[in-house]
């Protein structure tokens, strides 16, 4: 068990809708697009891919604060690719922090747990994080909104 990992889930949303009236090749390159942005801010921010999960990521970080940046930048780079693209790209994240169990490469246990059932609440282009994570990030670098269980990130 970790001591502590940033857990960062990113779902793209209106795949199956984009999938069903584009068709299947439109979507697989769209998915593509999708994947090379995310994973070229991941690469600079340095995260650690996961695993894919179709439409979305599982990445992991050693600090609250990096999880937060790449969520961010993650946005700011869909937001640019959106400006001049007929097919828009919209993601929801969430993130958690806390000890995960790692096996095989892939990440399990309540930590993770929550980080999806945070991303699931979160609508098109938003981030939310867990109280944890404010906790953890509270350096004064980043301004939460609260929402509940969960703290939305104001960008």
């Amino acid at each position: 068990m970790a001591e502590s990992t940033t857990v960062l889930i990113t779902d793209m949303e209106g795949s199956t809708a984009y999938t069903e009236g584009q068709g299947d090749e439109s979507a697989m390159g769209l998915l593509r697009t999708h994947e090379r942005l995310v994973r070229g801010v991941v690469a600079r921010i340095g995260g650690r891919e996961i695993k894919s999960m179709g439409d979305g990521f599982m990445i992991a970080f050693d600090r609250p604060g990096a999880g937060i940046a790449c969520a961010l930048d993650i946005m700011r780079t869909l937001d640019e690719h959106n400006r001049t693209s007929p097919d828009p790209i919209n993601v929801r994240m969430g993130i958690n922090v806390g000890p995960v169990i790692e096996e095989g490469g892939d990440l399990y246990g309540t930590t993770v747990n929550a980080a999806a059932r945070i991303v699931a609440k979160a609508r098109s282009g938003q981030v939310l994080v867990s109280q944890a994570v404010t906790e953890e990030a509270a350096d004064g670098s980043w301004s939460f909104v609260d929402r509940g269980l969960v703290l939305y990130i104001r960008a």
